[in-house]
């Protein structure tokens, strides 16, 4: 397998990663210098600009270019759902999420966690529970199964505020 300059320069992007944010971006723009379809530079980069410098949209357009240039790259489905979950907008979230399934290799853990996360945000506590219940029963992972339980507790806490809340007033 020979590695192309545009993967060499990203992974030393990948490498740097949280630790030293001017050479990942020195890397990032040379990776995508040398090759603008290299869907996990892409992907980095829209990780970068979620994360960094908060620009949503910049994020988003990285993550869309990410999956316009390799939608096998399971990695992006992730990292942009996280995104679209945080700005909220759940037409899209699901129709990615919806897609994703079909991908392989992607962590459909984290898709089911952030699909009963939107749906927590949505208030819709029922369903949100009830993901999280059959996926504790497919995860394998020990930290994935905390992950669930947490956040199922955390669901299951504003059930009960929820219905408290209803008869209070």
């Amino acid at each position: 397998m020979v590695l192309t300059l545009a993967d060499q320069y990203y992974i030393k992007a990948l490498d740097y990663y949280e630790y030293d944010m001017e050479s990942v971006m020195d890397n990032l723009n040379y990776a995508l210098g040398y090759d603008p379809e290299h869907a996990a530079a892409n992907c980095l980069m829209g990780r970068l600009h979620a994360s960094w410098t908060k620009d949503g949209a910049r994020a988003e357009a990285c993550f869309q270019a990410a999956l316009a240039y390799d939608p096998d790259y399971a990695e992006t489905y992730c990292y942009y759902a996280e995104l679209l979950l945080q700005m909220r907008k759940f037409k899209r979230l699901t129709a990615l999420l919806n897609y994703a399934e079909s991908v392989k290799g992607v962590d459909t853990v984290q898709l089911s966690l952030m699909k009963a996360q939107m749906l927590e945000q949505q208030k819709q506590f029922e369903e949100a529970e009830q993901i999280l219940i059959d996926l504790i029963l497919e995860a394998i992972c020990p930290s994935d199964i905390s992950s669930i339980e947490n956040a199922l507790e955390r669901v299951r806490k504003k059930m009960n505020l929820q219905v408290r809340y209803l008869y209070s007033a």
